[in-house]
């Protein structure tokens, strides 16, 4: 999936005429980004643990694209930190931060290649449907023709393919201070772990988990998030599960018809595939909506780099 609408954000500069940004001045841009991002963290754990569902019950897409726009909100206000004096001196930091956001680019990149592929594969769905609502050919010709494009789907459907994420962020240098940079990463983690583990049917193997010193005041918000969101990785998402089934529906409708080779009945079949056309649509919705939010963090995440990159390189002596 190309992103091709990829802008270097402004990188404002001090000129050498003025003072530098007073200590006092820098405090606060730090306290203005640590405050945020820790409502950004509530708002995560609140939709993670909204009504406390059971593992058993699916979740939406709609829920896991929302997580991601906020993960995108925490990059780009990132970015903002690292455009001002706040970050000055702390070379460990940007570089940490240069390091770690690669792997949240290629998980960008990974899923959106999931999407892709499920994509696709819902084309043998929808093959089957079009053939079943076609007037040409006979009815068992329809039926067997519609019958095999389902089985086709069932073994591409047997084993997800999104790779599995450990994007628990690795702390550089000293910390203190700046170790909000290292929560905008530790979230990543979290988020990307539980996006991953959906995405594999509610498989968290392979899902590293975030240690977090309790000395930073983020500290306590990120371990309730952690355990908020492990739930979710239990749950697979609602929108495959109503295809599975409608589609599963559909088959014994028509495994009834082939086996008998008799004329389904009419109504039956006509109210499977109404279900399986629903379903479809929910779930190219659902897909859609996650698409734009992937695509949304990639390009957050891109920005953020851009000038943590130009912070770095604006000052390499200093910065050590």
């Amino acid at each position: 999936m190309p992103f091709t609408e990829i802008v270097t954000p402004f990188l404002p500069t001090f000129p050498s005429k003025r003072s530098p940004p007073s200590p006092k001045k820098i405090a606060l841009l730090a306290d203005a980004f640590e405050r945020n991002l820790l409502r950004h963290i509530e708002n995560l754990i609140s939709a993670a643990i909204g009504g406390d569902p059971p593992p058993s019950t699916p979740i939406g897409l709609s829920c896991l694209s929302n997580a991601v726009d906020v993960l995108s909100s925490i990059h780009a206000e990132a970015g903002v930190l690292f455009s001002g004096p706040s970050v000055s001196g702390t070379e460990s930091i940007l570089a940490s931060y240069l390091d770690e956001s690669v792997k949240l680019l290629d998980f960008c990149n990974s899923v959106s290649a999931e999407i892709e592929s499920l994509s696709r594969r819902r084309l043998l769905i929808r093959f089957a449907v079009h053939v079943l609502s076609s007037s040409s050919g006979t009815g068992e010709e329809k039926l067997r023709r519609a019958r095999d494009s389902i089985s086709d789907w069932e073994k591409e459907n047997s084993t997800p393919s999104a790779a599995p994420v450990d994007l628990a962020p690795a702390p550089r240098g000293k910390i203190s201070g700046h170790g909000a940079i290292y929560a905008v990463g530790a979230v990543s983690a979290i988020v990307a772990g539980s996006l991953s583990a959906a995405l594999n049917g509610g498989s968290s193997e392979g899902c590293g988990g975030v240690s977090v010193s309790g000395e930073f005041p983020w500290a306590d918000a990120l371990h309730r998030l952690e355990s908020a969101m492990s739930g979710e990785k239990e749950r697979s998402i609602g929108e495959f599960v109503h295809v599975d089934i409608a589609v599963r529906a559909l088959a014994e409708v028509l495994d009834k018809g082939v086996e008998t080779e008799t004329e389904t009945e009419t109504e039956g079949l006509s109210n499977a595939v109404n279900e399986v056309k629903r379903a479809m649509d929910e779930l190219s919705n659902g897909l859609e909506r996650l698409t734009n939010a992937v695509n949304g963090l990639f390009r957050a995440v891109l920005g953020s780099r851009n000038l943590a990159l130009q912070k770095f390189r604006l000052c390499p002596r200093k910065c050590k």
